[in-house]
């Protein structure tokens, strides 16, 4: 096996040894210097939330990705030219499932200016719906 092979099977294991609890992680290193380590399979929110907390991340945003079903998160740090993201199965805890009622225009060959009703689930975090 050549030297490369070797250096970056070693890097692969120490990124493991440091976070033994996911599945899977990615690491990017740019040209420009911007590195971003991504956490897959980092468990729940508060698990996610745990990982980066233990490696001394403690200023963390969060971001909701409700366009599948079911919604999950990404706990995240950033710092000078370095990002670390772990994915989270599940929603935090400020954040919650609503079922809504929408109207949508009901549709023919032409808009008949009726509507008919579908429910859908809407997250819904903090105060006043706002991510």
């Amino acid at each position: 096996m050549n030297t490369t092979t070797e250096k970056l099977k070693s890097m692969a294991a120490q990124l493991r040894e440091m976070f033994p609890s996911v599945l899977g992680i990615v690491l990017d290193a740019w040209n420009d210097g911007q590195v971003s380590v991504t956490l897959h399979g980092a468990g729940d929110y508060a698990q996610s939330s745990q990982i980066l907390r233990q490696h001394s991340y403690h200023d963390r945003d969060k971001q909701i990705v409700d366009c599948m079903s079911p919604p999950w998160s990404i706990v995240s740090a950033t710092e000078s030219h370095f990002e670390i993201k772990a994915f989270a199965s599940g929603l935090p805890p400020s954040c919650r499932l609503v079922k809504k009622l929408v109207q949508i225009p009901k549709q023919e060959t032409r808009d008949t200016g009726e509507f008919i009703e579908v429910e859908r689930l809407e997250v819904v975090c903090g105060n006043g719906g706002l991510r």
